[in-house]
């Protein structure tokens, strides 16, 4: 579920003809967005959260989406894009993070 207070909840999961995108006053922020997303969630980039082991197998997966814009949050640095083998979740150590 995405952060509703986001500005950029309007692009989630939304279709656009590329021309109107381009034309958006927050194109280029989505974009900058999508890259950092690639960029902590992508191969050799699925770190557990937990036990540090990569995630290769996409079924044992548990992403967190991008919770907060504000860098002065301590959710920025901490949990946004954080992930975690699904078999992890119920461990106590995942919830002292």
């Amino acid at each position: 579920m995405p952060n509703t207070r986001d500005p950029l909840v309007f692009f989630n999961d939304a279709g656009f003809h590329r021309e109107c995108f381009a034309g958006h006053p927050l194109a280029a922020e989505v974009e900058a967005r999508v890259a950092e997303f690639y960029a902590q969630t992508g191969p050799g980039h699925r770190g557990c959260a937990v036990c540090g082991e990569e995630i290769r197998d996409p079924d044992d997966y548990l992403g967190l989406d991008h919770l907060t814009g504000d860098a002065e949050s301590p959710l920025y640095r901490v949990a946004s894009w954080l992930c975690c083998k699904s078999e992890r979740l119920a461990t106590r150590l995942f919830w002292s993070l």
